[in-house]
Parts: structure tokens; C-alpha cells; sequence
């Protein structure tokens, strides 16, 4: 019986023995080198992550000013909103069909037409034209003054 449990004991110690020893080669050194190398990018670091949160700050501020700058040109918009009748859009139909058809007109006169020289007054604007030389000169008067236009004739 004293046997066995020298046996017992010469096992704990041993199980201890090489405890220690494992876990004397497995340690760290108690000694070490510190160093420090800066974090956020402003002071010369290259944290991935510190970059990552000033781009995303970046961002929303610049999502933020974009949203207050769609909101403020909706309400200039809705500001300026009026609305347009059917009346209102026949009246402009009317006044577009009217502009084309005097300045087809005019065209043809001034560029088709034999006369080397005529006028055309609509409101308070003259046009003027005059026809010499492979020149059409065209004098456009209104209340501000006139504006000369000249063009090669091909005849």
C-alpha cells in the first residue's frame, strides 16, 4: 500500500514537472520592445479604419447639404408654380402657330421672293431687308435699337 501511493505521488509530481516545463517553453517573455505608431491618418498614420470613418463622415455631410439644396429648389419651385389652364394652353398653341407661319412667310419673301428691297413691322419690331450684290442685309429695329444681319445669297 505505501507503494502504491508513492506511486500516486511520484505521478503528481512528475504531471507538476512537466506542467511547469511546457508551460516555461510556451510563455511569452516577460521583457518586450514597446513602440508606438500613430493611428489616425492626420497625424501620419495609415489606420485603415480611422480613414474608412472620415470618408463616411465626408459623405454624409455631403449628402446632408445636398438634401437641404433639393429641398430648397423644391420649395423655390413650388414657389413659382403656376397653373396652367386649357385656355392658357390654346392661347399659347395659337401663338406658336402664328410665329412659325409669319416667319415661313417671311422667308419666303425675303429668300424666294424678286423684290431687292422691303420692310415687315410686327408690333413695335421692324425688319428691314435689302438685297445687292450676293449680300441680304437684314436691319432688325425695336425699342432698344437695331441689329444688322448680312447673309450670302445663293442664287
Amino acid at each position: 500500500m505505501l507503494r502504491v501511493t508513492m506511486l500516486r505521488q511520484f505521478r503528481c509530481y512528475f504531471a507538476l514537472l512537466v506542467g511547469l516545463i511546457a508551460g516555461a517553453a510556451l510563455a511569452h517573455p516577460v521583457s518586450a520592445e514597446m513602440s508606438y505608431s500613430p493611428m489616425l491618418p492626420q497625424f501620419g498614420g495609415g489606420n485603415v479604419q480611422a480613414l474608412d470613418i472620415l470618408k463616411f463622415e465626408k459623405q454624409s455631410a455631403d449628402s446632408q447639404k445636398a438634401r437641404i439644396a433639393a429641398a430648397l429648389a423644391a420649395e423655390e419651385r413650388a414657389k413659382n408654380l403656376t397653373v396652367t389652364t386649357n385656355a392658357d394652353r390654346l392661347v399659347a398653341a395659337i401663338t406658336n402657330y402664328l410665329n412659325v407661319e409669319i416667319a415661313r412667310r417671311f422667308s419666303m419673301e425675303i429668300l424666294d421672293g424678286d423684290a431687292p428691297t422691303g420692310n415687315f413691322t410686327v408690333g413695335d419690331v421692324t425688319i428691314e431687308y435689302i438685297r445687292s450684290d450676293g449680300i441680304l442685309s437684314l436691319v432688325i429695329t425695336d425699342g432698344n435699337g437695331s441689329t444688322t444681319i448680312e447673309l450670302p445669297v445663293v442664287e
